[in-house]
């Protein structure tokens, strides 16, 4: 699967599993879960999780 993103995403695009950055850096799928596992948790260990997901910005 191929895949070029527009607006906000312009010059980000899919290429089979992995996602490539503007700069040609490749992650995959399992990578980006790791990535967002370790921001909840650090959000977690800083009181901050449930802002994000009442979508009250943290500041």
């Amino acid at each position: 699967m191929n895949f070029d993103f527009e607006n906000e995403w312009y010059g980000w695009r899919l290429r089979g599993r992995h996602l490539v950055s503007a700069d040609g850096q490749r992650m995959t799928i399992e990578r980006l879960r790791g990535l967002m596992w370790r921001d909840q948790m650090e959000l977690r260990l800083a009181g901050l999780a449930d802002y994000r997901y009442r979508g009250i910005a943290a500041s």
